[in-house]
């Protein structure tokens, strides 16, 4: 069982000096006030001077590889609110040391050219320590231990140290310091630093829970647009220079050729919509927009060769519905009068003609400014695309993203060296490709993290859902925005929501932060 020797002395304050360089040791005690430790150095006095320089080269060599032979345990050094905490074992198990010599060792917490000296650790052979205890001078100022060493018996220091914290000692290192008395507190070896690793960093690579996607079992995509193509008075039949029907035909025929052009896609359907506006009759506006509908599908056979199956046709005879949104999304004359015309039980021409006589100037808003935008037809050109492997993806992401599946985009972005940016690209375009997939923007919110991005990543998060991989990405954040109190709640309730690698980077943030 190894022996434990507690700190006796009370927690003093860090010593403020900046630098590696150690205070020099204690002046020379009297002789006539010597004990017979002081004879032994008086007689080490007489010895010529090539001597003592011999002397003082092997004692340093033996001091240096007695100092070396000490070993750090169970070091922990962490922030708790204002405060840094460091805490270790010194182990002396293998340190052997002359009865009048001493060791010293002082804890360094350094980064770049800020550097703080703790309090030291003396540990001193057995005439020594009789010394100390009769004069209590020691080689440092307020060391925190002082302890006597028995060579050959197991022994402990256990070091407990709390020092103010400085915004320096964050991703600093530490070390030891090594020093060696000899007789009369001659210092025999100095500054032997010894690197004992970090200190205070900001937790790295924490587990990252990326969920991959399920593959589609059939990728089926669509092309949305609207169509607002100018008619003659009456009429459905499609002239292609009335108005600005050659463009609103170029449209729709540029939408077709994406699909029907595509050797990876196959069109399932096409669906097309037609409206008429509230103004005239409703049932010669029900004729006009089936009409008129059908018009632009017999167009769009015509020109493809489209077989009639794929089509699905549908009209509104008079768009109330959009004349409503409008309203009560705008203020336009009258508003309140009209509001409760259109959401009465009249018929659509009881409606029309009650606006008319009730509401003039809100009737003629209408009849102008809204009515004439609500005459088109929307259509919808569904497809399924095509499988990809991974050579296939990666060139259709930079091409046409929208053809790929989540599960393929994950594909593509792990062929990439995680952090890069094609990588990121990926995350980022399948967020935006699937903006109100949950997996998705878990996934872009992780990227964004991993590359340091706290907005895009907070962005992503709000989409993300809930669960115990949303909460540990919210660690990972919180981490990112130094928040270590918020991270360890979300990593706790990760854990307790049964993500394993959550538990990891809960204990890596204990390390450093209480």
């Amino acid at each position: 069982m190894k022996k434990i020797t507690n700190t006796y002395q009370p927690l003093g304050s860090a010593l403020g000096a900046v630098g590696l360089s150690l205070l020099f040791c204690a002046t020379a005690v009297a002789q006539e006030q010597a004990i017979a430790q002081e004879q032994a150095i008086a007689q080490e006095q007489t010895i010529t001077q090539e001597q003592t320089i011999a002397q003082k080269q092997a004692k340093g060599a033996v001091a240096d590889k007695a100092s070396k032979e000490m070993k750090i345990l169970n070091k922990e050094i962490k922030k708790k609110g204002d405060k840094v905490n460091v805490y270790m074992d010194l182990n002396l198990d293998q340190v052997k040391l002359a009865s009048n010599k001493g060791l010293i060792y002082t804890p360094i917490i350094y980064n770049g050219d800020d550097t703080l000296m703790l309090p030291s650790v003396e540990v001193m052979g057995r005439k020594r320590y009789i010394y100390y205890q009769r004069t209590k001078k020691t080689a440092t100022p307020n060391p925190l231990i002082v302890a006597k060493r028995e060579n050959k018996e197991p022994q402990t220091l256990r070091y407990s140290y709390s020092t103010p914290y400085q915004s320096w000692m964050k991703n600093s290192k530490f070390a030891i310091s090594h020093d060696a008395c000899g007789c009369n507190q001659q210092l025999l070896a100095e500054n032997i630093l010894t690197p004992q690793g970090e200190a205070l960093v900001t937790p790295q690579q924490l587990y990252q829970a990326y969920q991959q996607p399920k593959a589609e079992a059939v990728k089926m995509r669509q092309e949305n647009g609207t169509a607002r193509l100018n008619f003659r008075i009456n009429k459905w039949d499609i002239v292609g220079d009335l108005g600005n029907n050659s463009g609103e035909l170029a449209t729709i025929r540029k939408t077709i050729e994406l699909v029907k052009d595509d050797p990876d896609v196959t069109i399932t359907r096409i669906i097309l919509h037609g409206y008429a506006s509230p103004d005239g009759s409703y049932a010669n506006n029900d004729k006009l927009s089936r009409n008129r509908t059908q018009a632009l599908q017999q167009y769009l056979q015509k020109t493809y060769g489209i077989a009639p199956r794929l089509f699905k046709v549908s009209s509104t005879a008079e768009d109330w519905e959009g004349t409503l949104e409008y309203i009560q999304s705008h203020n336009i004359p009258q508003k309140e009068a009209a509001l409760k015309i259109i959401g009465s039980s009249m018929s659509p021409d009881e409606k029309e003609r009650a606006l008319a006589a009730k509401t003039g100037e809100a009737f003629r808003f209408l009849v102008d400014k809204v009515w004439p935008s609500l005459r088109r037809t929307d259509y919808t050109i569904e497809y399924d695309v095509k499988a990809f492997n991974l050579e296939e993806a990666r060139r259709v992401m930079n091409t046409r993203p929208q053809k790929l599946s989540l599960q393929e985009m994950y594909m593509v972005a792990n062929s990439y060296p995680k952090g890069s940016e094609e990588y990121n690209n990926v995350f980022d375009t399948a967020a935006r490709m699937f903006p109100e997939d949950k997996l998705a923007n878990l996934n872009a919110a992780l990227a964004a993290i991993d590359r340091g991005d706290k907005v895009s990543a907070e962005k992503y998060l709000k989409k993300a859902g809930s669960g115990a991989e949303v909460d540990n990405a919210y660690g990972c954040l919180a981490v990112l925005n130094e928040d270590y109190d918020t991270a360890k709640q979300y990593f706790q309730k990760a854990v307790d929501g049964g993500l394993k690698g959550a538990k990891e980077n809960l204990d890596k943030l204990n390390k450093a932060y209480e």
